[in-house]
């Protein structure tokens, strides 16, 4: 992940972890099929990847707390 601002250890069911690794294995393999390559996406990378796409599904408007990276920020004209 690029940019990351915080790392959080969350506790997690057996049907959590479960749902986690299908999901991860879904997006290895279509990233896989797309890139014809063999890929491997972490789990960090899974979760933001599924909370980015359920605020998108339910239209949940997201308040920005943290600055944007340095690299983020456009120069001034």
């Amino acid at each position: 992940l690029d940019n990351v601002v915080t790392i959080r250890k969350i506790p997690m069911s057996n049907a959590g972890c479960d749902n986690l690794r299908a999901i991860q294995k879904w997006m290895q393999e279509g990233f896989g099929k797309v890139l014809k390559t063999q890929v491997e996406v972490p789990f960090p990378t899974v979760i933001n990847n599924v909370l980015a796409d359920y605020v998108k599904l339910k239209n949940i408007p997201v308040e920005t707390h943290v600055s944007p990276a340095k690299s983020d920020v456009k120069p001034e004209k």
